[in-house]
């Protein structure tokens, strides 16, 4: 398994494979154990299938299977895993929610396009979804204003400046009185919140959406440890940042401990 100059998914990993690897995880989730008759069912195929792809996938070092035993997902597997549900949560909310494409197709073409799209692809479609979260302005100049107001490093918020309700992206300490977001590194240990941005170096950003952290997901902080990284649930996964990358994602604070504004 292995990751392209883009970051997309690739490998000896078929599309199949891959869809395996995610029904074990969700399954692992929701009902704490994964049996080949369950995996059967979600994927809609025979048992026999199901043994021939499990004896694939342990010999890629991905799960752990013998016969007539439950299965159970390496560290390197449970990674993989995680990583293509949460394109796929993100893909199929970003059509949803934002092409207003039904759920039933969404769900299909999310399943389909997680496999393929490259961090590059993802982060730009994670960065369009922040820009109509935080500047609704829709105009016939709405692809030019993404493109010039809001990719650049520093954005040019003169089209924003009608944005009531959700606020404008500005400097982090107008964000903090007005909606709420904080950085992680600010953050009180219990803190629960939605990822609103990303913002820092390219290369950085981009790994912590191929790990998962794509826009709107829900996350939980956990600790903070001396040396400034923190430990936080993503998705019911653990997941460990460091000093530098916890400063570059914001969240959308929920958590009444913190005492900080709802959204």
């Amino acid at each position: 398994m292995t990751v392209n100059d883009k970051g997309a998914l690739v490998g000896s990993l078929t599309e199949s494979l891959e869809d395996y690897l995610e029904i074990i995880f969700l399954l692992l989730q929701e009902k704490k154990v994964a049996r080949v008759r369950d995996i059967a069912k979600a994927k809609n195929v025979k048992t026999s299938s199901v043994t021939s792809a499990l004896h694939r996938l342990a010999q890629e070092g991905l799960v752990e299977y013998h016969a007539r035993e439950y299965v159970d997902l390496t560290d390197d597997g449970r990674e993989f895993a995680f990583r293509v549900h949460q394109r796929h949560t993100f893909l199929k909310r970003f059509l949803v929610d934002l092409l207003q494409v039904d759920p039933e197709t969404a769900e299909q073409d999310a399943c389909s396009m997680e496999h393929v799209l490259s961090v590059t692809t993802l982060d730009r479609m994670s960065s369009f979804a922040e820009f109509i979260s935080y500047c609704p302005k829709v105009d016939d100049k709405l692809i030019q204003n993404f493109r010039d107001s809001w990719l650049k490093d520093a954005q040019d918020l003169a089209e924003c400046k009608e944005t009531k309700v959700r606020g404008i992206w500005k400097r982090k300490d107008e964000l903090a009185s007005k909606l709420g977001i904080r950085s992680l590194d600010e953050l009180e240990p219990g803190a629960e919140g939605y990822i609103a941005r990303i913002i820092g170096p390219d290369d950085v950003r981009r790994k912590l959406i191929q790990r998962g952290m794509l826009s709107a997901t829900f996350i939980h902080l956990q600790t903070h440890s001396t040396d400034g990284s923190c430990d936080l649930i993503v998705s019911k996964e653990t997941m460990r940042l460091t000093t530098e990358e916890a400063a570059m994602v914001y969240v959308w604070v929920s958590d009444e401990k913190t005492g900080k504004t709802v959204i």
